[in-house]
Order: structure tokens, then C-alpha cells, then sequence
């Protein structure tokens, strides 16, 4: 199967998923996200805002800030055609729809971040057992792990039925560190 299909098929699986179960899914990955130790070390966290049937992060990202850690959010810059980090403090004033209709920064709020982070929370519709994944098509994860010369913790949460033996890989695709189901954690 190509990238294209993965995409396609798993979408449409999670898309499908009962509400409750989805709920108490959600609930349990951000609690057994939460109890990671390398959540709990953390300093700064870089996280996705979920849109559609993606796992829900805002409950994540509003106890990292309650918690005072630094949470940091994409920004896709049109002109660059890339992604860049900026610190959120306040998700209910700072928001707005953007790229795709998921929620950015305002523009008034921005404050373009360049510094290390502990943990990235990593998107993706797809994800296999060599911790590789496919996301929307964009490569702005991609290019962004590229792109830095340290190495965070790069942490995904998936359904289990999102998780697949092996995917189709790129050059340029990056593997991550471990992946969170509600059925537990694996670890490269």
C-alpha cells in the first residue's frame, strides 16, 4: 500500500471511531502520557493542536501549563513554506483557526521560539513498528526534525489500529521515539 492509501484508510478508521470510545481513549493516553518520566523531566514541550478525529491534546497542553511548563505550538509559516515554534500561555485568548483549519497562533501572539525542547509531541495518521509515520503530507515534522541538532524525546499517541508492521519510507523520513496506544507504550 502507498502513503496515499495509508492515509486514506486510516482516516476514514479513526473518523469512524464511537465517540465514547474515543473519549475514554483520549483520556487514558493523556493520563498515561502525563506519567511518563520523561513528561514529568520535562522543561518544554512542543505540542500539536489536534483537529478532526485526532486524539485530543488540549486537555495535555492545559495541564503542561499548569504544571509551568514551557508549551510550545506549530506555526506554519506561508512565505518559508515551514514550521516554526511558538510559546503558548494562554490557549483561549491566543487561538484562532489557521493552516487547514487547525488552531494557530494570533498573530498578535506570536513569539517564534529557536531554543531546544524536551518533548515533541509528534502528529501522524499512520505509524509503524520502526517508529516511522506518515503524517498529512506536508513534511513540516519531517523537515523540522531534520532541521535541529539535538535530539528531544519525539513521543506519538495513536489508536492502536494506527499502527501498522512496516510502512513505505523516504529519504527524508525521521523516526520517533516511542509511541503511546491505549494499549501501551513501545519504545524504539
Amino acid at each position: 500500500m502507498d502513503k496515499k492509501s495509508y492515509r486514506k484508510k486510516v482516516k476514514e478508521e479513526r473518523d469512524r471511531l464511537d465517540k465514547s470510545i474515543k473519549e475514554k481513549y483520549d483520556e487514558k493516553l493523556k493520563n498515561d502520557l502525563l506519567s511518563l518520566p520523561e513528561i514529568q523531566k520535562a522543561e518544554t514541550v512542543f505540542a500539536y493542536l489536534n483537529f478532526g478525529s485526532e486524539i485530543s491534546t488540549m486537555p495535555i497542553i492545559k495541564e503542561l501549563l499548569q504544571q509551568g511548563k514551557g508549551v510550545f505550538i506549530p506555526w506554519i509559516n506561508q512565505e518559508k513554506k515551514i514550521m516554526e515554534l511558538t510559546e503558548l500561555r494562554d490557549p483561549l485568548k491566543e487561538l484562532q483557526p489557521g493552516y487547514y483549519g487547525i488552531l494557530e497562533m494570533k498573530e498578535e501572539f506570536l513569539n517564534l521560539y529557536h531554543g531546544e525542547i524536551d518533548v515533541v509531541l509528534t502528529p501522524g495518521l499512520v505509524f509503524d513498528e520502526n517508529y516511522y509515520r506518515i503524517g498529512y503530507g506536508g513534511g513540516f515534522y519531517d523537515k523540522y526534525f531534520s532541521g535541529i541538532n539535538y535530539e528531544p524525546f519525539k513521543i506519538a499517541m495513536a489508536y492502536s489500529f494506527q499502527v501498522v508492521e512496516e510502512l513505505p519510507r523516504e529519504e527524508f523520513d525521521q523516526q520517533i521515539d516511542a509511541i503511546l496506544t491505549e494499549k501501551g507504550l513501545s519504545r524504539r
